[in-house]
């Protein structure tokens, strides 16, 4: 927001019997509150002070200074602005204490120059620090985002180094399952081609292989008539 609102303000001076208030005739109920609080002040004693209005947003700041007294109404104003305000009407009004014209005129330009923003070193200095908050907050955010990101990557890459593990542990079952599977065709066609060739052999040396011992094969040994028992005698 780039206006503090100062809506109201008054110079009142006993011992000239001089009252100015700005703007003029725009806020009586207003301007009789304030010229109540001021009757009520000790005179030749210094005052600075608050009221709050109640039910209301407005409040009102008082600096007496003896016979001196100025007072403004502010709506959600902070409290430094409005004494800084009526600080410089009091320096300020040194000068022109006896000119009710120009004492308006002072009364509006400070009005005007405490109302905006720019004019308020320590509001644009907490401007600026706000500024810097939110830019600090954006940041945390990012890196928050940056974080969790990094955070689902290292989850994403466990994850395929557990599957990477699985692969590698099945592909080693599956590499002896089928080892295993080889060796047993190997083994098994071995087993027949021997089993063929004791069959092939047993063929040619008869089953005890006597044949084969004796150098002749059964099925070539010739065998002559057999001698008569006359013979024999």
């Amino acid at each position: 927001r780039n206006k503090m609102p100062i809506i109201y303000a008054q110079y009142h001076d006993t011992v000239q019997n001089l009252f100015v208030e700005c703007p003029t005739q725009q806020y009586p109920k207003l301007a009789e509150v304030c010229s109540r609080i001021i009757r009520n002040i000790p005179l030749n004693q210094k005052v600075k002070k608050t009221y709050e209005s109640e039910g209301e947003d407005q409040s009102i700041h008082l600096v007496s200074e003896g016979a001196k007294a100025f007072i403004c109404v502010a709506e959600d104003t902070p409290l430094r602005v409005c004494y800084a305000f009526l600080r410089s009407l009091s320096e300020d009004s040194k000068t022109i204490e006896k000119d009710k014209k120009k004492l308006s005129v002072l009364l509006q330009d400070n009005i005007d120059h405490h109302n905006n923003l720019s004019n308020d070193a320590v509001g644009k200095l907490h401007k600026e620090l706000e500024d810097v908050k939110d830019i600090m907050m954006e940041n945390m955010e990012k890196v928050l985002e940056i974080g969790e990101k990094l955070n689902a990557m290292v989850d994403k890459s466990a994850r395929l180094a557990d599957s990477a593990q699985q692969f590698h542990s099945s592909s080693r079952q599956l590499k002896w399952r089928y080892c295993v599977r080889y060796w047993k065709m190997v083994a098994i066609v071995a087993f027949v081609v021997l089993l063929l060739i004791l069959l092939l052999v047993m063929t040619q040396c008869g089953v005890t292989f006597a044949d084969c011992r004796s150098g002749v094969p059964a099925d070539t040994v010739q065998h002559g008539p057999s001698p008569s028992p006359a013979a024999i005698e």
